[in-house]
C-alpha cells in the first residue's frame, strides 16, 4: 500500500499561532510530495522491511517539522534529499539487518510492463535485497550511504569515520558480491 497523496503526516498539526499555521501547511505539502520516495529508500535500506522503512520514514518527518519550526534551524534546500539521508541514517543506526521481506507495492515496474517483465524485475529486486542483507555491516552501510541516500564518497567517509579510498573498496568489494550474485561478471562481462 503506497502512503498516497491523500494520506495525512503522521502528527497533528498546531495551529496555536498564525505562524505555526502556516510552518504546518507548509509541512503537509512538504509530506505529501516527499513520504513515497523517502518511504521507498528507507524500506530499500532496511532490507525490504515495510514497518523499518515506515519508521524511518515517520522520523525523518518528524526531524524535519522540528527543523521547519526551530528559530535557530538553517533551511533547507534540497528537502527530498535531506528527508532521504535522515530515513536511510535513522535505518543504518538503529535497525540491525533483518530478514528479507515481501517488496509487494515498492518500487513497481511500469504498469505498461508485459507479465513476463514484471516478474524477472520483482525478481531480480529481491535477489539484489538478498544479497545486500548478505554482505558486512561495513559494505552495506558503504552502498546503503552512497547509493540509496545519496551521500558523496566523501561525505560517506565523514560518516562511516573512514577514509575516502575505504569507502571506494567497501563499494567496490560490496558490487563484485553482487554482481557476482547476479551472475554477472563485472566490468568485462
Amino acid at each position: 500500500m503506497s502512503a498516497g497523496s491523500d494520506d495525512a503526516p503522521p502528527f497533528p498539526g498546531p495551529a496555536e499561532t498564525p505562524e505555526l499555521a502556516q510552518a504546518w501547511m507548509e509541512f503537509e505539502v512538504l509530506y505529501r510530495k516527499h513520504v513515497d520516495p523517502v518511504l521507498r529508500a528507507a524500506t530499500f535500506a532496511s532490507l525490504g522491511s515495510r514497518s523499518d522503512g515506515w519508521d524511518a520514514t515517520h522520523h525523518a518527518f518528524e526531524q524535519a517539522w522540528q527543523r521547519m519550526i526551530s528559530p535557530k534551524g538553517k533551511a533547507v534546500e534540497n528537502w527530498e534529499g535531506w528527508l532521504r539521508r535522515s530515513a536511510v541514517r535513522y535505518v543504518l543506526r538503529s535497525r540491525p539487518a533483518r530478514e528479507v521481506v515481501s517488496l509487494e507495492g515498492i518500487d513497481r515496474p511500469a504498469s505498461d510492463a508485459p507479465v513476463d517483465a514484471q516478474v524477472i524485475s520483482k525478481e531480480s529486486w529481491r535477489k539484489v535485497i538478498a544479497l545486500l542483507g548478505q554482505l558486512s555491516a561495513r559494505r552495506r552501510e558503504a552502498v546503503v550511504l552512497r547509493f540509496i541516500a545519496g551521500y558523496s564518497t566523501a561525505e560517506t567517509a565523514r560518516i562511516m569515520g573512514v577514509e575516502s579510498g575505504t569507502v571506494r573498496s567497501l563499494v567496490e568489494q560490496a558490487r563484485a558480491v553482487i554482481l557476482k550474485g547476479m551472475g554477472q561478471e563485472g566490468d568485462d562481462g
